[in-house]
């Protein structure tokens, strides 16, 4: 099985093409009918190069989306997972809500007209799609999913598993696949999903305990952190270096903090349980990036959806579409994938089963 994280090839064909064709600019932003099209010919093209590259030992293609029409299970978790993301889009010269037109379409082209299997689920990310499909099928047979995340090592464990980067042109290795890792992946968090440092959020700044002083507020950073009203910070306005409110000095804290932290205390849990905020974010954490926090309704969800995904070829209806953008190239090694797809076998005393 090929385990496709759609989101990751979306991005990655979207940059290069803007790179290759530099696109005049409109209001600031990119004109996106000027690469649109080059963006989705790396797409699909990079898809079936491996299928003519990997199919033969990993089989069936599966197209992992990104669901969209409600908020991740996590962001509910955690209203600040991946909330830079908005703004980074927002800020780019990417005009990614035209682009996005052009690709939730390509979306429902490949799920409805490709022999790929491809779907997506309310409130999942690809990853969990991924994670689940690679736990249930690994076991049994080879997968390879490709991914550029190293969320996705701790995948590695369940059965003959690579992953594959696009990003790198590389595969995706880690010497230790197993509780060490996890245990820095969760203590150490993930800045690209805006997941913090299990130390975050621990020390007031001296400008905030400085605030409360003067409120007459006496709270501790853990009682801070439980809170879910904080009306009582509405005037104050004191910014760190980095442009947000200064209430934390978050300190330094990496895997060699980190492991010189666990021989201090004697163990991990004797870490977690010096401070009490260290094990409130350990816990939140690990559920936020480890694949065993799916919730499984989630997880029954995707396998439903699996068991429902369609691998029906409609390729008069692809070439309609691929033609609407000149991709006559694409065209023509779709035809041939079709052929091979629709080859009549001839009934032989050989082949025919008795």
């Amino acid at each position: 099985m090929i385990l496709y994280d759609f989101s990751s090839l979306m991005h990655r064909a979207v940059f290069s093409a803007v790179k290759s064709v530099n696109p005049h600019k409109k209001d600031k932003k990119y004109v996106t009918d000027e690469f649109i099209g080059l963006a989705i010919h790396r797409i699909l093209s990079e898809i079936l190069d491996t299928q003519t590259q990997y199919s033969k030992k990993y089989k069936d293609i599966v197209i992992c989306f990104d669901d969209h029409s409600r908020k991740y299970w996590r962001k509910e978790l955690y209203p600040d997972y991946k909330a830079q993301r908005k703004v980074v889009r927002e800020e780019s010269e990417i005009d990614y809500e035209s682009v996005f037109k052009h690709l939730n379409v390509l979306s429902k082209v490949i799920d409805d007209y490709t022999p790929w299997r491809s779907f997506s689920v309310q409130g999942a990310e690809a990853d969990d799609l991924i994670a689940v499909l690679t736990r249930k099928f690994a076991p049994f047979e080879p997968v390879l999913i490709h991914s550029p995340d190293k969320d996705m090592i701790q995948l590695h464990k369940y059965g003959e598993v690579v992953q594959w980067s696009g990003l790198t042109n590389k595969f995706v290795t880690h010497d230790d696949k197993g509780p060490d890792w996890e245990i820095e992946h969760v203590a150490l968090g993930d800045a690209s999903d805006n997941v913090p440092k299990i130390t975050d959020n621990s020390v007031f700044s001296d400008n905030f305990k400085q605030y409360l002083d003067s409120k007459n507020i006496k709270m501790t950073e853990y009682e801070f952190n439980k809170l879910s009203d904080k009306g009582f910070m509405s005037d104050y306005d004191v910014l760190n270096s980095k442009g947000h409110l200064d209430v934390f000095n978050n300190p330094r804290f990496g895997s060699a903090t980190l492991h010189k932290e666990i021989k201090r205390h004697g163990s991990l849990d004797a870490f977690l349980d010096s401070n009490p905020i260290y094990r409130l974010n350990y816990e939140r954490n690990k559920i936020l990036v480890l694949e065993s926090g799916i919730p499984a309704k989630i997880e029954a969800n995707i396998l439903v959806r699996f068991n429902q995904s369609k691998t029906d070829f409609e390729f008069d209806k692809l070439e309609r579409y691929l033609k609407h953008y000149n991709l006559n190239t694409l065209i023509n090694d779709f035809r041939v994938l079709y052929d091979a797809n629709s080859k009549i076998v001839e009934l032989t005393v050989e082949n025919c089963g008795f």
